[in-house]
């Protein structure tokens, strides 16, 4: 017999779907004004499932582990043929739906034009992508921990992820059916090679197919070329904790090992050696498997009180992250555009990724924490932040240093230091208050793993410089005052008992922002694209001051949370009402580069402009969509210049 009392198990789970129409929102409102019921739908099944067991050995000494199981399982879709992809663009399977107007058999209607530049799509424009993809883990947690003696406990664990991603994604169905079936659909195409057909259909003139883990088709398989990425990654660690006296002292390590299940060329920079020109892809018989990686990470902390109100405390610790797999992982013809000799396009095609490897971290932090009376205390701490081998757009050079292709690899470094300041009031007759001010500093060579994507097409230059300059995510300056105060059941009499105020009052300096001279010739910039013609291709910027120089303007923000309890025996009741961004405020965020303000981008007033200013409402045109609405700058970056307007929610939360 067994005493099942020492063990607890603990089952969880959930399952949530969603389902989403894309194409509503601004700016893609606009393109759809006509086509408002036929837009893509999105839908996510997410599920997790978790067994976790706890086992007490003894008074001082206990384990857990616990299983788990996690799927989702995302696609973008048209809501009327749903999987059927293949007839979205097929003129007679829409007409069986009643569209019509299709230009031949998988050509839809053409859009309308309200200007040379912005499209609007007829009622009956079909869908012309899908999109699926789907990630499965099993996870296995051990976790021991054990009071060796009064004043030493020690902690051992680890952790093992298997993952399995498939991803499949066709960005133009309209050429794959004329390319497959020719222009009236009565004349299939043949191909010398299995091999050579899913090589042609997933070319980016053809069907533009991104895919592993199913075929070229989109069936699942499991194993050969197009099988799924298969990560696993792993970790295990140790930490003792020490008191002496009154000094707490934490030592330990953790052990990370990384297995990417990316497929890696001997030589990158001899890529002629493992490319098939007869096909103009990536010889997938000559890459070789990725080698795992492991880092030994050691952490150590300590405090200790200076005297009897203040305590010390300082740590040090190195970590490491995976970049986002979505920038390691890739579809094989997917790639071999980058690489080919014959046919790479430009920075914006996919860099290869198959050499990323985990970023690098080592931290360090001192600080003091005074307790200035009984509810009452004050923290100062300063920190550094050493970042290494970031991810980011490079070219791959072979042995004489000459450009080959682009890739992402992990070349940036930054580094990030600041002070923090800390004051907090406990809970008193109902009050709890908190201040927080961060003075920071964030520099490096490069903000995200897009950021070198302009210097790196520039063909002055065959390896990219780095510099050293304020990233994109500095805030020098950035704060909070939380306030709040409420009374627990049996306060406040029967009008005022289970009443609750929160407001949180937050600042910060602006975004670094680099200035750029006004362009000086169009380019291949459309009508009303001009004044952003910069931000969506960066190969045309001109910077008139160093590497994000200037600053944007200092953002300030109030956030109000009000609600009421009510009490019936066990069952509480609560009505709230939350107030984000009370004043409204623009909270600017972004601006544009060339004149530094969030209002004008600056073309209207250039000499390029004088042509297009004379032409009747142009002017009035472009502000409308430009400069008040912000149409191709949201195109262009995808973010606004503004923050979120205010927003009210109004709730009832039960509680049993």
């Amino acid at each position: 017999m067994y005493d099942f009392s020492t063990i607890k198990l603990r089952f969880s789970g959930s399952y949530e779907e969603n389902i989403r129409k894309n194409g509503q929102d601004w700016p893609g409102a606009i393109v759809n004004m006509f086509r408002s019921k036929r837009v893509t739908e999105s839908k996510t099944r997410s599920a997790f499932g978790s067994l976790k067991a706890t086992h007490v050995l003894n008074p001082t000494t206990f384990y857990e582990v616990s299983v788990s199981f996690q799927q989702r399982k995302f696609k973008t879709y048209d809501p009327d043929f749903k999987d059927n992809w293949a007839a979205y663009s097929d003129s007679i399977a829409n007409a069986n739906l009643g569209y019509s107007g299709f230009r031949s058999r998988f050509q839809g209607p053409l859009p309308y034009a309200i200007v040379t530049d912005l499209l609007i799509n007829h009622e009956n424009t079909p869908i012309n992508s899908y999109v699926k993809n789907r990630q499965d883990n099993i996870g296995v947690t051990v976790d021991f921990t054990s009071q060796l003696e009064r004043n030493i406990e020690l902690k051992v664990g680890g952790n093992l992820n298997a993952w399995t991603m498939r991803q499949w994604s066709i960005g133009n169905i309209s050429n794959y059916l004329r390319y497959r079936f020719g222009e009236d659909g009565k004349s299939t195409r043949t191909w010398a090679s299995e091999e050579e057909r899913r090589v042609e259909l997933a070319r980016f003139t053809n069907g533009n197919i991104n895919y592993y883990g199913y075929d070229v088709d989109g069936r699942e398989v499991e194993s050969g070329v197009d099988g799924p990425r298969t990560p696993l990654l792993a970790s295990a660690y140790v930490q003792s904790k020490f008191e002496f006296q009154d000094l707490v002292l934490n030592l330990g390590a953790r052990l990370e090992y990384y297995d990417l299940d990316t497929k890696t060329p001997a030589n990158p920079g001899d890529y002629l050696s493992w490319f098939d020109s007869g096909l103009d892809v990536i010889d997938e018989d000559k890459l070789k498997d990725s080698d795992p990686i492991s880092y030994l990470l050691p952490r150590v902390s300590f405090s200790f009180p200076v005297t009897e109100n203040t305590v010390f405390f300082a740590q040090y610790g190195r970590y490491s992250q995976l970049p986002a797999l979505s920038l390691l992982y890739a579809g094989n013809t997917f790639v071999s555009r980058t690489v080919s000799p014959t046919s790479r396009g430009n920075a914006f095609l996919t860099p290869v990724g198959l050499l990323g490897q985990p970023e690098k971290t080592t931290q360090y932090e001192v600080g003091f924490r005074q307790i200035v009376s009984e509810n009452f205390a004050l923290t100062i701490s300063g920190y550094y932040k050493d970042l290494q081998d970031l991810i980011s757009v490079r070219k791959q050079t072979n042995e004489l240093g000459q450009a080959l292709y682009n890739a992402y690899l992990n070349k940036d470094f930054g580094t990030v230091k600041g002070l923090e300041l800390t004051l907090e009031l406990r809970r008193t007759q109902g009050l709890l208050a908190k201040l927080n001010y961060t003075l920071a500093d964030a520099r490096g060579t490069g903000s995200n793993s897009q950021s070198a994507f302009g210097v790196v097409e520039h063909t002055v230059f065959t390896a990219t410089p780095n510099f050293i300059a304020p990233l994109d995510f500095n805030r020098t300056h950035q704060g909070s005052l939380i306030v709040d105060y409420r009374l627990a059941r049996g306060e406040g009499g029967p009008y005022l008992e289970g009443f609750g105020v929160n407001a949180i009052f937050s600042f910060n300096s602006g975004r670094p922002f680099t200035r750029i001279a006004p362009p000086t010739s169009l380019g291949q910039a459309q009508t009303f694209e001009f004044g952003v013609r910069a931000i969506s291709d960066p190969r045309s910027r001109v910077p008139v001051e160093p590497l994000n120089a200037s600053t944007g303007p200092w953002n300030f923000n109030l956030d109000l949370a009000v609600s009421k309890a009510f009490y019936i025996q066990d069952i509480t009741l609560e009505v709230f009402l939350n107030v984000l961004n009370v004043f409204d405020s623009k909270r600017v965020q972004n601006v544009f580069p060339t004149t530094g303000t969030p209002e004008d981008d600056g073309f209207l007033s250039t000499p390029l402009a004088v042509a297009y200013r004379d032409i009747p409402n142009y002017v009035d045109m472009y502000r409308t969509l430009n400069l008040d609405n912000r149409y191709f700058y949201l195109r262009a970056g995808g973010q606004d210049v503004y923050g979120a307007p205010r927003e009210v929610r109004v709730g009832l939360k039960v509680e049993i």
